[in-house]
């Protein structure tokens, strides 16, 4: 296995890019002008992937696919098996 540091870095990475996909969310509901929710939509998702594919780099993209699997929906019912395969 990789240094811890460098590993817990990669997944600290790894959860703030998938937190920086809130604010598109969120950002519709706020009393701000289109041009302001543009820009903060499309910071966010930017940053959000900067962060993603620095996570990539520093834990591997095994292990970024496997995290991925877990917060995807339509995964929730399988069992763990059936995630590993995949």
């Amino acid at each position: 296995m990789k240094n811890k540091l460098v590993y817990r870095l990669g997944l600290i990475f790894f959860v703030v890019s998938c937190a920086l996909w809130l604010p598109i969310v969120i950002v519709p509901f706020l009393p701000l002008t289109t041009g302001v929710k543009a820009i903060i939509a499309a910071v966010s998702a930017v940053l959000a992937e900067i962060c993603f594919w620095i996570a990539v780099l520093l834990i591997g993209k095994e292990v970024v696919h496997k995290y991925r699997s877990y917060l995807n929906p339509k995964n929730w019912k399988k069992n763990k098996k059936e995630r590993e395969h995949e």
